[in-house]
């Protein structure tokens, strides 16, 4: 403010060198309305107000900017000790010491000594090394626990927003996750198979109710289960319980229509029930090439021989033997046919091959015996 008051003397002096006065009247002439006069002493008087105005706010805006740059503020810069935990809070009432940083000497924030605290660079010291020399103990590190919770280094801007991101952030193992335990679902197949292998059980068993419940489960659970189909058919079969027998099986052919066993069954049912030619009818409907079942075309074979068509029973029998040539039976059923379609020699060789298996049925055996000794007479 003297220098404002100073401004103002200067001035006054300068008016009253200049012989510049107000006089009385001068005065009472101001109070009067306006009347045209001029308005120069106003415009002067508010462009004096402008220029003090002026002035003390660029002493102001001096003085602050003068404050900021020119006096530094006190340090109060802290470290958080890097750690695998939480950071802990320094504590200043303790002297902290000097450490080794990368080669870096370092100053405690406490120390007073006039020197202000070495910062360090990124290029000079990276992340890996500051981690390393506040973490690892030994030279170069911290060496006990008050050092750990004291550590002084201020790295750089950049390291340091680095190693918050890497370090400072406790690092959180994730949980296990845990099995999710599935009731495991059986497909159809599966269950068939299942309820198969149970009935087998019972079959051995003995409990054939069981079995034949069982069976119709593993059905109804997969109809093209032919080991199961054909299990319970033969089961209704020995019962005698035709009628259920030649349901399942035209069940089973629905699906396959082909299948040579279920063929073999639906004619044998036929036969035991007098409809011989029902059941050839049944086995013919397969080409001879088609035929792989050996006990297919053996009772092909005799069913032609019942219907009087010899040539072919005797190819039928023929193609049976060649698959499985030690069943003495066909044999003898090759020489029945061969006999009857007049070729004897071919016929006693039939009946010599039948007498080789070992395992013929005995009233076989002496029908064999009997049929050489009226070919060889």
């Amino acid at each position: 403010m003297s220098l404002v008051n100073k401004l103002l003397t200067d001035l006054e002096k300068q008016a009253d060198e200049a012989g510049v006065g107000i006089s009385d009247e001068e005065v009472l002439d101001g109070l009067k309305p306006a009347s045209g006069a001029s308005d120069r002493p106003y415009l002067k008087y508010h462009l004096n107000n402008l220029f003090l105005f002026l002035v003390v706010f660029l002493m102001l805006f001096a003085a602050i900017y003068g404050f900021y740059v020119y006096v530094e503020p006190e340090d109060t810069d802290f470290v958080h000790t890097v750690s695998s935990g939480p950071p802990q809070a320094v504590d200043r009432a303790q002297p902290l010491k000097n450490e080794d940083v990368a080669g870096q000497s370092v100053q405690a924030p406490n120390d007073r000594s006039g020197e202000k605290p070495t910062k360090i660079a990124a290029a000079e010291a990276p992340v890996d090394q500051v981690k390393t020399a506040l973490v690892e103990p030994g030279p170069g590190g911290l060496n006990n626990e008050k050092e750990k919770q004291a550590a002084p280094v201020v790295p750089d801007k950049k390291v340091a927003m680095a190693d918050t991101k890497k370090v400072s952030k406790p690092s959180v193992k994730s949980k296990p996750k845990q099995a999710a335990i599935k009731q495991r679902r059986l497909s159809p197949e599966q269950l068939a198979e299942q309820s198969y292998q149970k009935a087998l059980r019972f079959k051995a068993q003995n409990r054939m109710v069981e079995m034949e419940i069982t069976l119709n489960a593993a059905l109804g659970h997969n109809p093209r289960h032919i080991a199961a189909r054909g299990e319970l058919i033969k089961t209704l079969s020995d019962s005698k319980r035709w009628m259920e027998a030649l349901g399942t099986i035209s069940t089973g052919l629905s699906y396959y229509p082909k299948h040579q066993e279920m063929l073999l069954w639906r004619a044998q049912i036929l036969y035991e029930q007098g409809a011989q030619s029902e059941a050839l009818y049944v086995l013919e409907t397969l080409d001879y090439e088609e035929i792989n079942s050996p006990e297919y075309l053996a009772f092909l074979g005799f069913l032609l021989q019942r219907d009087a068509d010899y040539p072919d029973a005797v190819k039928a029998y023929r193609m049976a033997l060649e698959k499985k040539p030690e069943e003495g039976r066909w044999w003898i059923g090759l020489g029945v046919s061969l006999e009857s379609a007049q070729d004897q020699k071919a016929a006693e060789g039939a009946y010599v091959q039948a007498l080789s298996d070992n395992k013929l049925a005995s009233h076989l055996t002496q029908y064999a015996q009997q049929r050489l000794a009226i070919l060889r007479d």
